[in-house]
């Protein structure tokens, strides 16, 4: 698995998929996991041994990835990246109660 940032996996389920789904306890977050980690195979995916090994190899890089950004900010306007920084507790504090930067300078 790559850094990149991960769509939400969409799939139909067949009828018989969905009663066999519910007789086994697979929920549609179960599924959709197998699909990311899994291995592909002729017919769907597989969490194989192996698959489950890089799948766990993978995650733990994302969350030693994850504790290293712990505080980072990226802002963005209308969907374009503007800045990222480190942010102090004082700034994640402004930037939940929705207060711009441009505001915060004016404050003081």
């Amino acid at each position: 698995m790559s850094e990149s940032i991960k769509q939400k996996i969409v799939f139909e389920l067949s009828f018989h998929a969905a009663r066999r789904q519910r007789q086994r306890g697979v929920s549609n977050s179960d599924i959709e996991l197998v699909m990311r980690y899994g291995e592909s195979v002729d017919d769907g995916f597989v969490l194989s041994d192996r698959a489950l090994a890089l799948a766990r190899r993978d995650i733990k890089r994302i969350l030693q990835r994850l504790d290293h950004l712990a505080g980072v900010a990226v802002i963005e306007q209308d969907g374009t990246l503007v800045t990222a920084y480190r942010a102090d507790n004082r700034r994640v504090r402004r930037l939940r109660a929705g207060e711009t930067s441009r505001e915060a300078r004016q404050l003081h």
